[in-house]
């Protein structure tokens, strides 16, 4: 009792941020701290003291971390954005999920084209 003790703090964060124009981007970001504190005895003042110095230390933590994803942001380019991009598919169109019903309705109108194609054939 009274004396100091050692106490080690570890914190975690996690962000996820997302990103659409023309395309997906995602970025999941999350730093993991460590800090070591004094606890000086065992008296009230003594835990209000430890605890001012944790809040003190994931402020300033934080406040680094979101510094620094804002360098990083504004160091992006649009060319490294675009980079993080998915490619077209394959029809190098981009497939509007808006009239995605009338792609189905044209792929079905194409199947009934078929079917009465053959229909007559076997006739």
């Amino acid at each position: 009792r009274g004396g100091s003790r050692g106490v080690r703090v570890l914190g975690e964060a996690q962000a996820q941020s997302h990103y659409f124009e023309d395309g997906n981007v995602q970025l999941t970001a999350g730093p993991r701290w460590q800090h070591d504190l004094e606890l000086q005895g065992d008296s009230s003042a003594a835990l209000t003291a430890l605890a001012s110095a944790l809040v003190a230390y994931a402020r300033t933590a934080e406040g680094e971390w979101h510094a620094s994803l804002e360098r990083c942001f504004l160091s992006l380019s649009d060319t490294a954005v675009k980079a993080l991009r998915r490619p077209l598919p394959m029809t190098k169109t981009k497939f509007d999920f808006d009239q995605a019903i009338q792609h189905k309705l044209s792929e079905d109108g194409a199947t009934s084209k078929q079917l009465a194609a053959r229909g007559k054939g076997a006739r």
